[in-house]
């Protein structure tokens, strides 16, 4: 009898710990729920970021006439290519592709629009979307609507000679695409890599969650 007596005063004693420890895990297991919540809606907003971008693209290659399904996948491939030797995402510069294709560039033209748009970024801390109509004109040879809009750009600001102004764009250009790749090796762009290789994962399970 004593020995029970003993056990439940131990127990008694303990209670307070207990219920201390139990309400511990209903707040992780809350928390822990509430994170994988955040996750996934965040996975399923990638996706659908990167399915509206996919439609709004085909859409515009439907509307300009051009092969669709040959298109799509070639920007599609040379985008995830793109991905490996800058920090570019693939969505990010698919998009810049849907709107060379509305400027009058198409297949590698647009890519070279989109290509030289990222490296004016590059070189300037600007975004690529800044520069995009600038490098279309370029891309399809259109030198002076090029050259009225250089006025953003100063490292081609007040040039005048035609010959001159597309050899220090070309150049421009070609710095700016060695900047992208370099910026790479960087503790900063590895950082960038990284985040936009966890969207990417992202995207995926949301891919999964939507057609799930």
């Amino acid at each position: 009898a004593r020995a029970v007596e003993k056990a439940t005063d131990n127990v008694e004693e303990l209670e307070p710990a207990l219920t201390k420890l139990g309400a511990t895990f209903i707040a992780v297991g809350t928390a822990i729920t509430a994170a994988f919540g955040t996750v996934m809606h965040e996975a399923l907003g990638n996706f659908q970021e990167a399915e509206g971008i996919a439609l709004k693209l085909n859409a515009v290659l439907e509307v300009n006439g051009r092969n669709v399904e040959e298109l799509t996948k070639d920007y599609g491939e040379w985008a995830v290519a793109l991905e490996k030797t800058t920090a570019m995402e693939d969505d990010a510069t698919l998009k810049l592709a849907t709107m060379a294709e509305t400027m009058r560039t198409t297949g590698d033209q647009a890519k070279k629009a989109v290509e030289d748009a990222i490296a004016i970024a590059a070189v300037n801390d600007g975004a690529a979307e800044s520069y995009i109509r600038f490098t279309a004109a370029m891309a399809r040879g259109d030198t002076e609507t090029a050259m009225a809009m250089a006025r953003m750009i100063p490292q081609l600001r007040g040039i005048k000679d035609e010959a001159m102004f597309v050899a220090e764009a070309e150049k421009l250009m070609a710095t700016g695409m060695k900047a992208a790749r370099a910026e790479m090796e960087s503790s900063a762009g590895q950082m960038k890599v990284l985040s936009r290789d966890f969207g990417n994962m992202l995207g995926d399970i949301g891919k999964v969650i939507a057609q799930g």
